[in-house]
């Protein structure tokens, strides 16, 4: 069985070289998303993956270092459940029990959660994906369908352990494409980003754009 740890420096390792395909500086990674939508004419369609809760298992290993950060300077601190957090209304920040773990800190949540967790490179490499994940994708290749790109809310600084994490778990080769959601909802702003580059660059038969997220 495959061991977290293996796993994480697997993908904190991983050379440049061995990402192409995947990672790429913010203005290149949407040329090569229009060069995939562009030439996919014979495609029956494209589809854009969400990585968070979607492919990876994003909430279980964000959620589990949030609560072991706050155990390591509170050996008292309960941790919260994700019952917990769905009842404060689905979000981290408002859980009060977490936003009363940073007190001592100094900061609100926010600026931990920035900071030590969606930053975070080794909490990250942790991150594995949903059973089914890689299936699914493979599927709907085998059904016709390219895929474009893996457009992301996620920090542009761990871009590249996004990059290395997708390469090692063998999902297909495509731009992980950073979305500025700070002005927004990360939802809204992957939605955003498939109707302007399915609307600016149509495929050069019928579009078909599909988001699973």
């Amino acid at each position: 069985m495959e061991h977290v740890r293996d796993r994480s420096k697997a993908v904190l390792t991983a050379d440049t070289e061995k990402l192409d395909g995947f990672y790429f500086p913010p203005d290149i990674a949407i040329a090569n998303t229009i060069d995939i939508l562009k030439s996919s004419g014979q495609a029956k369609g494209v589809v854009y993956y969400d990585i968070d809760d979607t492919l990876l298992k994003t909430e279980r290993w964000m959620k589990w270092w949030i609560n072991k950060s706050f155990k390591e300077s509170d050996p008292n601190f309960k941790s919260v459940s994700l019952k917990q957090v769905q009842d404060s209304g689905g979000r981290y920040y408002q859980v009060p029990a977490y936003q009363e773990a940073t007190h001592p800190l100094g900061k609100p949540f926010s600026e931990f959660f920035s900071s030590s967790i969606a930053k975070n490179e080794q909490l990250h490499s942790y991150i594995n994906p949903h059973q089914g994940a890689l299936d699914l994708q493979l599927a709907l290749q085998d059904a016709g369908f390219v895929t474009g790109g893996y457009p992301t809310a996620r920090p542009q600084d761990i871009g590249k352990i996004t990059a290395g994490s997708l390469r090692y778990h063998g999902f297909t080769k495509a731009p992980v494409v950073n979305i500025d959601a700070y002005l927004g909802s990360p939802a809204d702003a992957k939605v955003a980003f498939m109707k302007i580059y399915s609307t600016q660059y149509p495929r050069t038969t019928s579009r078909k754009s599909i988001s699973y997220r």
